[in-house]
């Protein structure tokens, strides 16, 4: 969990699936930021069903013991099926009620697909792929864990991917040796997708660092391959609302600050009329 708000969250349930013909869920275990799990956490595997059921209520009804830090929520301990396909395995959300504090007030949340990558050879054979990625808009340190979290970067032309986390780092491992280049798509919703060509791999390879990230602009709502009139149009549909109004729109609060307005114009305006090929101008 990341942007954990500072009245807590006090509790919330949400429903994962999974493919058991791949995976064996052997058990769910509470995060080191679930105080008191034993009375406040519970969790339900049904393989027939394809489905985890996780259910979280803070034990005091006061609040006192509800999750106030970012950090390990759940985790789950899972075992590659024999003869399991090759490929991603997808655990993602399938169902959502809500997050909320000790109030009832609905906390705004996204969700970021996981998953187990299955593979026929170790994965520790090849090379590490590893950066940073940033978005190009100003965010606090309220809402920058939640926005530099979430970029999926792939080796396209293999099966290798990674999402990066909380600080923007992604790192993908077992890359076959490439001296004559790999590129890298990377994407995400509400973003313009970029292409890094030439990524040669001859060893352990760093393509950005903290200080010098891979910029990614966002605006591309609609996700039609360019910032344009239609994105800006799903933000005026929702325009000076906040998380706490019924026509408050996630994908159109682009630095997701719990508020559509001006702010998230301006993050627009600064790259319209972009497409994938405007990052190389």
């Amino acid at each position: 969990m990341y942007g954990v708000p500072s009245k807590g969250i006090a509790n919330g349930d949400f429903v994962l699936s999974y493919d058991p013909n791949v995976l064996t869920v052997e058990s769910v275990e509470a995060g080191d930021i679930v105080i008191n799990p034993r009375d406040s956490f519970d969790v339900a595997i049904y393989p027939e069903d394809k489905m985890i059921v996780f259910l979280y209520a803070e034990n005091t009804g006061r609040g006192t013991e509800a999750i106030k830090e970012d950090g390990l929520f759940a985790k789950i301990i899972v075992t590659i099926n024999e003869r399991a396909p090759l490929g991603f395995s997808e655990i993602a959300l399938q169902e959502f009620g809500a997050f909320a504090d000790n109030d009832l007030k609905e906390i705004p949340t996204d969700f970021i697909t996981g998953g187990v990558l299955v593979k026929d050879e170790p994965v520790i054979e090849g090379y590490k792929v590893s950066g940073y990625i940033l978005p190009d808009f100003s965010f606090t340190s309220t809402n920058g864990p939640i926005v530099k979290a979430g970029f999926k970067v792939e080796v396209v032309g293999t099966d290798l991917s990674a999402v990066t986390d909380a600080n923007g780092y992604f790192e993908i491992a077992g890359v076959p040796e490439n001296a004559a280049g790999y590129a890298l798509k990377i994407s995400r919703p509400n973003y313009l997708d970029r292409v890094i060509a030439n990524v040669k791999v001859t060893g352990d390879t760093v393509v950005s660092t903290s200080s010098a990230p891979i910029m990614m602009w966002a605006g591309d709502i609609v996700k039609d391959d360019s910032i344009n009139l239609i994105d800006v149009m799903e933000i005026v549909k929702c325009f000076n609302t906040t998380s706490a109004d019924e026509l408050y729109n996630v994908n159109a609060d682009l630095n997701r600050n719990n508020a559509v307005n001006m702010e998230d114009v301006m993050i627009i305006v600064k790259h319209f009329g972009a497409t994938p090929e405007s990052y190389n101008e």
